[in-house]
Parts: C-alpha cells; structure tokens; sequence
C-alpha cells in the first residue's frame, strides 16, 4: 500500500510523521529515504511525540543512534547511518540489537544496512524535494526491503 503527502513546511511535516506513525507498534522498523535537509528528522520528530516520547527529537548525526523512552515503556530508536562507512561498523554500534529489541526503529539512510534488513517486514518513507520546495512523502507499508535507495 502507498500513500503520498505533500507537506510546505517543517510543521506539516511533523503532523504528517505524527499521521504515519499512529499504527506504528513496537517491532515496526521505518526506513527513511530523502537527501540532506529534506525533512526526515522533523518527520521523526513528529511520529516520535505522537508515540509517546516527550524528549527533544534531535538528528542522531553524530550519535549515529538515539534511543527515545515513550510511555508505556516502548523505545523509539532514531538511527542516522549517513556516517557509517563499511556495514561490519552497524555491530559495533549496537545497529542490530535496535532491529530486534522490541521498539519503534526508524533508519536514516538505510543503505549501508541492506544486508541486515533484507527480508524484515519495514515501512519505507521517501522524501522527495519538488521544484516548488514541497516535500513529497511518499510511504509505502508493510514491505519487505528490496535494498534498493
């Protein structure tokens, strides 16, 4: 199933994270696709208050991984692998215990992971600027990852 949204502003594009992410459970793995600057934090951001987390949702650039506490004890992980350079380095920073703890897991430049994610049933977010500085976000459910960008 697809459905596309289109978002003018940071703010829709957090409301429209928070619409995404009301049928999110623990266990669900997102993959967010989109070029620099083009809104998958705020989008996080915005499925992130809706489950629950009252903490500042920040980009886990340099953390690589975030982990946020919602209520009713669900873990929300943020992951940025932008900086991550050879997938061996996604055990070392505790990529695959994420995956499999239970919680919400949303994934910033998954392509590094592809290995690690094949076959795991995800939700795929894409970001796209258009020519009049919209966001289109395009979500596609209950898909398997096909590793492709």
């Amino acid at each position: 199933m697809e459905r596309v949204f289109l978002s003018q502003s940071e703010a829709q594009t957090e409301a429209i994270g928070a619409e995404i992410a009301e049928g999110f459970q623990g266990g669900d793995v997102v993959l967010l696709y989109g070029e620099l600057g083009c809104g998958k934090t705020a989008l996080v951001r915005g499925a992130a208050r809706v489950l629950g987390v009252q903490e500042v949702i920040t980009s886990p650039t340099y953390t690589l991984i975030q982990p946020y506490e919602a209520d009713g004890g669900l873990t929300v992980y943020h992951a940025d692998l932008y900086r991550i350079e050879e997938a061996e380095e996604l055990f070392e920073i505790g990529f695959e215990e994420c995956l499999f703890a239970g919680g919400i897991v949303f994934v910033e430049w998954p392509q590094i992971a592809a290995d690690m994610l094949a076959g795991l049933k995800v939700q795929t977010i894409r970001i796209e600027k258009t020519e009049d500085k919209e966001r289109r976000i395009t979500l596609i459910k209950n898909g398997h990852e096909d590793t492709g960008s």
